[in-house]
């Protein structure tokens, strides 16, 4: 007769293990809900030491890849600060759910970055989740795998892989189902233009051959922005077929949503952090000041160009008028009696170039009431523009003849309306033909023209004015070509224009250069030395 203690232990045995396969049910089920709730289950497997850390960032981050892979989106672009856990979601995470959670085995990944071996290194991660023993007791039958898992290609016997690849690589000539392209700009390479353009042409031309099917196949572009015109700058400026969720790591309502799925940052009040269980305020603050402005404000806030702006802060552009000027006519864009009215000028190499603007800057110099010298920046305007028009002979007047105006004369207008006393040329091969058309169609003494041969590199130069601008001597009207200015050179160096600003450092740094404009401390003490040693006047006729 079999003891009574056997049996209690055969029944401990059967409940445990009826427990166990409950508790697998439990866990199979709610994986296949959610993402998240698979990612915090299979976090120790990838982070085996390091505890997992909640937070609506990363719940927002999985939302929106549950929305690929329903079907609602095919084309989702996360803009998200580092440490975030962007790349385990996306590349570890999400395709080990889509093939065992989801029973979608057969999908095809190609993930890409700047260097294989980040994307290598998520294979791996993937590849561990696979193996799991726990992934394999619930979703083994699904996912079959190879008796080896490599790091570079990671397949199962129901033909479904993941490819690691990097910027430049075309996937072995492979199509997928999903490409991911996980931050394809290299942040310490993002100041090469070249670098970066090449990156851009890359996603542009490469990426949307490597689908499977054009209609149903995704594409996901997880990335920290490290300028104006990276591959995030092109999704939001150019494919409005993409969802763009960003998160910046201190709350700015101009990002808050919704999406089109409907998601919304949850944040309301100003600097609000978006991680602070693992990013608390201490911590957000030392790290940007270890980045520097720009570099915080391009991966914390996904906005390349810091809040007050790089070199120049949009906030010491003044508003013209100033205080205490009262406009004439009722005119707000009335202007101060000048002593000094300077043009600027950039030319392009041509009329076709696609990377520049002919442009030009009016600057007017005065002096306020303590006498120290201000500057306004009175007209702005860009153009493509043949060297010389191709002007009917039959068009008599000025407003006849505009529209066939050439560079030179829409410069050469300007100067007559404006009433110019100087007009600034860079000194290179297009603004010497420029400069001689203006001597041509000018009258002697009209206006004078001064060839510029410009010092150091377009940073340094603006990097001159900024002293200028920091003193609050340089004014702007609230009108949309003066904005267009600003945005440009608070933008600067990470802006998609530079001839504005290059204009604009032109026109200051030479008024400078001629003692013309002077910081308030040096003009008090130049008009103190002035009125100090005036000379005694002498009488004009003997009395």
């Amino acid at each position: 007769m079999e003891s009574y203690a056997s049996v209690s232990r055969e029944n401990l045995v059967l409940a445990a293990k009826m427990a166990a396969e409950l508790s697998k049910r439990k866990v199979r089920r709610a994986c296949s809900n959610e993402l998240l709730r698979f990612i915090k289950e299979f976090w120790p497997v990838v982070e085996p030491i390091r505890p997992y850390v909640s937070g609506w960032a990363i719940e927002a981050i999985c939302e929106h890849l549950e929305a690929v892979s329903s079907g609602e989106l095919t084309r989702l672009l996360m803009n998200v600060p580092p440490g975030f856990m962007k790349s385990l979601a996306t590349s570890v995470f999400w395709p080990a759910w889509e093939w065992g959670p989801l029973e979608n085995p057969s999908l095809r990944y190609l993930a890409f970055s700047y260097t294989p071996d980040l994307t290598e290194r998520d294979n791996g991660r993937f590849a561990d989740i696979l193996k799991s023993r726990l992934y394999q007791e619930l979703w083994g039958k699904t996912v079959r795998l190879p008796p080896h898992v490599g790091v570079h290609k990671v397949y199962n016997r129901s033909t479904g892989w993941k490819i690691a690849s990097s910027v430049g690589g075309v996937g072995t000539g492979e199509r997928a189902d999903r490409v991911i392209v996980d931050d394809p700009h290299n942040v310490k390479m993002a100041e090469s233009e070249t670098v970066r353009q090449e990156t851009v042409r890359w996603f542009r031309e490469s990426i949307t051959s490597r689908m499977n099917d054009p209609e149903s196949s995704a594409i996901v572009v997880i990335m920290q922005r490290v300028h104006e015109e990276d591959v995030a700058g092109t999704i939001i400026g150019e494919l409005t077929d993409y969802t763009h969720l960003c998160i910046p790591m201190e709350f700015d309502g101009d990002w808050r949503g919704p999406t089109s799925i409907g998601w919304t940052d949850p944040r309301t009040d100003e600097n609000e952090l978006a991680f602070p269980e693992r990013y608390p305020e201490k911590v957000v603050e030392r790290d940007k000041i270890a980045m520097g402005p720009t570099a915080s404000a391009a991966q914390f806030q996904q906005t390349p160009t810091p809040r007050g702006g790089n070199i120049i802060e949009r906030i010491w552009w003044l508003p013209w008028p100033a205080p205490g000027y009262e406009p004439q006519d009722g005119q707000p864009t009335t202007f101060p009696p000048c002593s000094l009215l300077v043009g600027s000028i950039d030319t392009a190499y041509g009329e076709k170039d696609e990377n520049a603007w002919n442009a030009m800057v009016v600057f007017g110099v005065w002096s306020d009431q303590r006498e120290r010298p201000k500057t306004v920046l009175m007209e702005a305007w860009r153009a493509r523009l043949p060297l010389r028009g191709v002007i009917p002979p039959e068009m008599r007047t000025d407003q006849e003849r505009k529209p066939y105006w050439g560079l030179a004369e829409k410069i050469a207008d300007t100067i007559r309306r404006r009433k110019l006393d100087i007009v600034l040329i860079e000194n290179k091969t297009r603004g010497n033909d420029l400069a001689a058309e203006l001597r041509r169609l000018l009258s002697n003494g009209e206006c004078t023209i001064v060839m510029i041969d410009p010092r150091g590199d377009k940073v340094a130069r603006l990097h001159a004015c900024q002293a200028l601008f920091a003193d609050g001597m340089v004014y702007a009207p609230d009108r949309a070509w003066a904005d267009m200015v600003i945005t440009e050179v608070t933008q600067f160096p990470k802006s998609k224009w530079a001839d504005l600003t290059d204009c604009v450092s032109q026109c200051l740094t030479w008024l400078r250069a001629q003692g013309v404009l002077q910081l308030g401390t040096e003009a008090d003490t130049e008009n103190l030395r002035a009125k100090t040693f005036r000379p005694k006047p002498e009488p004009r006729y003997d009395v």
